[in-house]
């Protein structure tokens, strides 16, 4: 084993043992006996190398989970949540996870039962909406600015009218909101799902 591994150690440095002076000679030698009381001792109880081995992959394990966590915490959003996209513009809601700030107003009884421009019947219990160019049947959450309060939506007719206001609600949903007294209120809308 002696041998073996001073011939490791020639091949490794390039140069001859014998060539070292004296000292360095006996240096080398210990350290020679000590690495074949090493690896005598491995073979005997077979904990050394386990042990070598269990360091490793538990290095290994840290490192990567220290690294899974860089990356989830500086990934921005968790898996499944929608990025949150601010627009203006009346074509502003175009894929779930886009948010206006716009105005919205009500409308109720005397609109009941007169056909949308879907096909449905309005129905000022339900919670529905009307908006100039999203898709019907699409879902828009929307907060009342003034209240924190909100309600989802679902887009049955066209409106409004004005030019000034974004969306039409039913007079149920500005209830839920508290937005009824008022008759128009500043609304943030988020497109939960586009039809």
């Amino acid at each position: 084993m002696q041998r073996i591994l001073l011939t490791a150690l020639t091949a490794l440095f390039g140069l001859s043992l014998l060539a070292l002076p004296a000292q360095a000679r006996s240096h080398a030698h210990d350290l020679v006996q000590a690495s074949s009381t090493l690896f005598a001792d491995s073979g005997r109880h077979g904990t050394a190398k386990g042990s070598r081995v269990k360091v490793t992959t538990e290095s290994k394990a840290k490192r990567h989970g220290e690294a899974k966590h860089h990356g989830n915490h500086h990934g921005g959003h968790h898996h499944g949540e929608p990025a949150h996209r601010e627009r203006t513009g009346e074509h502003a809601l175009q894929h779930a996870g886009d948010v206006q700030h716009c105005r919205a107003a009500w409308y109720g009884e005397e609109h009941t039962q007169k056909r949308t421009t879907s096909g449905e019947h309005f129905d000022h219990n339900s919670m529905t909406a009307a908006h100039r160019t999203l898709p019907f049947g699409s879902v828009v959450k929307v907060t009342n600015m003034r209240t924190g309060k909100t309600v989802n939506v679902r887009v049955t007719d066209r409106g409004p009218t004005s030019r000034k206001l974004c969306i039409d609600i039913s007079s149920v949903a500005a209830k839920q909101i508290g937005m009824y007294h008022e008759g128009i209120g500043n609304v943030r809308l988020e497109l939960m799902k586009r039809h």
